[in-house]
């Protein structure tokens, strides 16, 4: 296998967009061939929903994050055509101890947005069912899972705004998602700047630290380390099969495991650990892929990739110059 690519930096539309955000600017995130302009709620106004209704044409979601949607007492929905985690619908319920009648009007759905996005915010304060359909983010924003929910949460965070947001698809005239050329009109005529979760994705990876600095479990199998290294931001665990000293210059075996649970685990190590028996270095991974029914972006694996060589590199070259002079070189597993 050729030895791993490094990310290459992308363009500027994901600061241009994590930058727009801040300052309340709409932003159009766009994936699968579906175009949704989010903003946060910090942001959202009466006249936001005005152009959403007029202008998109879509129906209009909320994105909250787990701990958010567990604090409004939001039961699992289902599926949205996205794949998306749907939490159901809610409206303001009380304000000041008064009971509201909401409706679908703009000025009642900034208030209903601000209530169940409120950190203050308990499940008396919202009713259920509502006119407001709530996703779910997962906690581990698009690293975990590559939606317009994570999208939409992930941007606000990054901004250093509360972590929701309001999503609507941009439509045309006949209600259906609008193509690569009139979502770029779209974003030209209302000058409103667009991202891909893609591009979104790269900039987290880019930026934050997506293993654990220190493996949860070691061991030693004829010469060879077998490392259990966690990621910060998900509940998944990678395997490592480590001898000698690792450079992210040196080929690495990579496995994506997509199967729970994972059966043929063991067989992989055996084999792994066979296969750098006659070498004096090299490393192999096995990367745990989430949940089988969603794929793993290439993207993340990539980095994922990178991240991990990167930390077995430091790791292993900590122990090469710790290691006593005239000492072996297997003395380093």
């Amino acid at each position: 296998m050729r030895p791993i690519e490094k990310l290459v930096p992308d363009n500027r539309r994901a600061p241009e967009a994590i930058a727009a955000v801040s300052l309340g600017r709409p932003v159009v995130v766009v994936h699968g061939g579906v175009g949704m302009v989010t903003v946060p709620v910090r942001h959202q106004r009466a006249a936001t929903f005005f152009f959403m209704a007029k202008r998109c044409r879509g129906p209009v979601s909320l994105a909250l994050t787990g701990i958010q949607c567990e604090r409004l007492a939001l039961g699992e929905g289902g599926r949205g055509p996205r794949g998306e985690d749907v939490m159901g619908t809610v409206e303001s319920a009380r304000a000041g101890g008064a009971t509201l009648t909401t409706t679908t009007l703009p000025p009642d759905r900034v208030r209903t947005v601000n209530v169940a996005a409120d950190p203050a915010s308990r499940p008396a304060h919202v009713s259920q069912p509502g006119n407001m359909t709530v996703w779910r983010a997962r906690d581990g924003g698009l690293v975990e899972r590559q939606g317009h929910a994570e999208a939409a949460v992930d941007l606000a965070r990054a901004a250093g705004l509360l972590p929701a947001g309001i999503l609507c698809p941009v439509l045309d005239e006949d209600l259906r998602p609008a193509g690569p050329r009139d979502l770029r009109r779209f974003c030209l005529r209302h000058g409103l700047p667009v991202v891909s979760i893609d591009e979104l994705l790269v900039h987290r990876c880019q930026s934050e630290l997506l293993v654990a600095y220190q493996p949860s479990i070691e061991q030693h199998i004829d010469g060879v380390r077998v490392l259990r290294i966690p990621e910060m931001q998900t509940n998944r665990v990678h395997l490592a099969v480590v001898k000698g000293t690792v450079t992210t210059a040196d080929p690495v075996d990579v496995r994506l495991a997509t199967e729970r649970p994972h059966a043929d685990e063991h067989l992989w190590l055996v084999g792994a650990v066979g296969r750098l028996a006659g070498l004096p270095d090299g490393v192999a991974l096995w990367l745990d892929g989430g949940d089988p029914q969603e794929p793993d972006s290439a993207i993340r694996v990539q980095a994922v990739t990178q991240q991990l060589v990167e930390l077995l590199e430091r790791m292993t070259r900590a122990r090469a110059v710790s290691r006593p002079l005239g000492a072996a070189s297997d003395a380093v597993a």
